[in-house]
């Protein structure tokens, strides 16, 4: 899984760089994740980007599961994040389309 990538310490400098082109995706959960040139825990990143991030399933397809953060209400969405943390199974991204709204 792409999240992976981002949360795999073993890539090698020029591998890291591959992920530029893509975007950013990390699984929900309170572990390291590379974003741009540092790190960030994605559970303290989707907590603190709440409106401009969304929350997937890892192992769902289409908008089945899909958080929007700009959609859902604060405490709803730390329930959600704290649920995906400890039990996993889910990613968190840059909603892409909070820009155009």
């Amino acid at each position: 899984m792409l999240a992976d990538l981002y949360q795999d310490a073993r890539l090698t400098g020029a591998q890291r760089r591959l992920l530029d082109y893509v975007p950013w995706t990390a699984r929900l959960r309170n572990t390291p994740a590379r974003r741009g040139d540092g790190q960030v825990n994605p559970a303290e990143w989707a907590e603190q980007n709440r409106k401009n991030t969304v929350i997937k399933p890892n192992n769902s397809f289409g908008n089945r599961g899909v958080l929007i953060g700009r959609a859902t209400d604060e405490a709803e969405w730390r329930r959600v994040i704290e649920h995906a943390a400890a039990n996993g199974g889910y990613i968190v991204q840059p909603d892409s389309w909070a820009a155009t709204y």
